[in-house]
Order: structure tokens, then sequence, then C-alpha cells
């Protein structure tokens, strides 16, 4: 939206402890049921000191459902709530009220005005890219996407250390400053929720946020099991995905062949890393944060080495390795380990097993084309 001549001045309401009005200056972003605007105090001692403004929108079709709105409120109560906490990743909350200016006219183009009774909270003004707008014209590169996503683990391990769970962080919810390495500052802390000590929350104790799961793990949508931990390393994993496909990750609940082709050309210990934190079973995830930096840090430095010449591009991997015509039977997944080639280890290029071995594995009635796969050239020979 364009900037306008006319500006719109919000006063809090009465009751409230502060005694502030707000100009808007200029629209910021713009979800489904929440609208944030740079705006600035008409204190004549805080003119010079931007803020965010967040206003939440309630659904017409609800207004006249009591529970409702009070939900909405509830929310933006608790959303402040865990602004407060001391983490320099977070805005610090700086006013909350209901709107009472229903009269005023609003500023901007196709845009309709504050409504009585809306919830609005005014948080200290954060410099960044939010990560909807930087994937708007398509991925980012590898490296980029994994330096924001190492980024976010440790943003997720200051959570955890106080007993708070991220649940789900969406492309609205997060600002990159570019200017500052990448840094990211947590927008929208809505989905903040409190767990106990072990990290655990049950469904029903959830401050549930406006939301459409996107980028929420299975469970959480689910709202059965207790959630832990490794939901927040599904969140993760799915910023990382949209980073590095700018698709939404709730395809490869549906769709798991293509999701996964979408980040077919990234390295191995890339797509690893993802479909780790992606699985729909918490037990195949990383357990905590400090496991999955750990990972996150080897694929960034493989990625690096890469885009810097240090290193080739790494090829896709063979397929799981199972005897041609044996069926399920044959596998042999962990044979370099065992194998010695020339003198020493098995490499990465050198065959699963000697010609011979794989003659062994073979079922009797094994074709021509079978025997040519066991003498043919390794991969990269």
């Amino acid at each position: 939206m364009d900037f306008a001549t006319s500006t719109q001045v919000l006063e809090n309401a009465p009751a409230s402890e502060f005694s502030s009005r707000w100009e808007i200056i200029r629209p910021l972003q713009s979800t489904k049921l929440r609208h944030s605007y740079v705006a600035r105090s008409l204190r004549s001692d805080l003119t010079e000191h931007p803020v965010t403004l967040t206003v939440c929108r309630y659904e017409e079709r609800l207004l006249g459902n009591v529970q409702y709105v009070e939900n909405v409120r509830r929310r933006l109560h608790h959303e402040a709530e865990m602004l407060s906490l001391p983490m320099n990743f977070l805005p610090e909350p700086v006013d909350l009220f209901i709107c009472r200016n229903e009269h005023d006219i609003f500023a901007f183009p196709d845009a309709r005005g504050f409504s009585e009774n809306e919830p609005v909270l005014v948080t200290e003004a954060l410099a960044g890219t939010p990560i909807e707008r930087l994937v708007a014209n398509g991925p980012i590169d590898e490296v980029r996407a994994l330096r924001i996503a190492l980024r976010l683990c440790d943003l997720l391990n200051d959570l955890h250390r106080w007993n708070i769970l991220a649940v789900e962080f969406r492309p609205e919810d997060l600002l990159v400053d570019e200017t500052d390495h990448d840094r990211v500052w947590v927008a929208s802390a809505a989905s903040l929720q409190r767990s106990d000590e072990k990290g655990r929350l049950r469904p029903k104790d959830m401050v549930v946020p406006l939301t459409d799961f996107d980028f929420a793990a299975p469970e959480v949508e689910a709202g059965r099991d207790r959630l832990d931990r490794r939901a927040d390393i599904y969140t993760l994993g799915a910023m990382l995905f949209h980073l590095l496909t700018g698709r939404s990750p709730r395809m490869q609940r549906t769709d798991a062949k293509a999701s996964w082709r979408a980040i077919g050309h990234y390295s191995i210990e890339t797509r690893s890393f993802v479909r780790r934190c992606l699985d729909l079973d918490p037990a195949v995830r990383y357990e905590d944060t400090k496991g999955a930096r750990k990972v996150l840090r080897q694929a960034l430095l493989a990625a690096q080495d890469v885009a810097d010449g240090r290193r080739n591009k790494v090829r896709t991997p063979l397929p799981r390795a199972t005897a041609p015509g044996g069926g399920s039977g044959g596998t042999l997944e962990g044979a370099t380990e065992e194998v010695k080639v020339r003198g020493r280890a098995a490499g990465p290029d050198d065959p699963l097993v000697p010609g011979l071995v794989k003659i062994a594995l073979l079922p009797v009635t094994a074709s021509m084309k079978a025997l040519r796969w066991v003498f043919a050239e390794p991969r990269g020979g």
C-alpha cells in the first residue's frame, strides 16, 4: 500500500494504565486476521521512536460470539506476556489496549478503518525482512537458508531454556536482519507456549493461536498426544524447507515424493536434515536443538565448501542397495563399514562390495542384465 496524506490516530481505552496516542505512519504486513503498521507516539518526548502497531481483526461472522471475541483478546494478552520474557530476539511490548476510535478515517487506500473493540498491541520496532517476503520471488540459496536455520535453531534453544515451546513459526512471524549476518527476530510471539521443566505440554493447556498449521507438527494439529520439544524441531525443518523451496511444508504430508523431489538438488547433509526434522513420527526427529544444531552446522560447512569451490558438489547417493530380483531381501546397507578395498577402508566412490560377493547375493534365476550390473564400474569411477 502507498502512504496516504492523511493519518489515523489511535487512542487507548480510558481504563488502560497507559495514557498514549498513536499515529500510523505506514503499513508493515498483513495476514488474514492480523495487520501490522509502523506507528509513532504523539507524546513529544517519544515522537522520534517508531513502534510496530498490530491490530487483531475479528471475523465479522463471529462477532456475535462472545467466547470468540474473548479468545482473540486472550491470545493477544498471552502474546504480550511472552514478549515480556528477557530475550533479545523478542520485541519489547509497549502498549496493549482496546480500540475506541470507531470514527477515525483510515489512512491507506483499499483498507477499512479500525473497528470498535478491536485489540491492539504496540511493540518496539524491529529491523528486518519477513521470511514471507524473503522467498516471495523464489527459494534462496542453500548456504543462506542453512545460516538462517542455524540462527533459528539457536533461538529455539534459548526458548527451551526458559521452558517455552515455539509450537509453530510461520514465515510472517520471523524477521531476517540482512544487515546483521541474517540475524532472526520474532515479530509475533502468538504461538509461544509455556511447558513443564521437561519441555512437555498438553494440548488442552495451550493458548491456541489463529493458524492453519502449515508449519506445525502433525501432533500439534491432532491435539491428542502430549507435545514436547520435538514439535519445535519439526517447525525448524518446515522453515528450512520453505526457504529452500518457497513451498508449503504441508505438502510433504500428502505428497512425500513431490516434496522430497523439491530438495533433490541440494546436498545430502541438507536433505537428510530436512527429512528427519519433517518426519511425521516424533521419535525419528532430533531429540533436542543440541543434536539438530550439530548436524545443521555440518550441513552449512559442507554447503559453504561447495559454494567456495573447495569441494565438488555431492552427488545423489545410490538408492537402498538390493540384489536385482531379490525383492526386499539382500540389502547391502552398511556393507561399506565391513569391506576393505585395495588395502584401505571403502570410500564413497568405491563399490559397495566386490563383484564376487555380489554374485553370491544374486538369486539363481538372475538375468544377464543383473550380471552386467554386478561387473559395472562403480558410480564416479
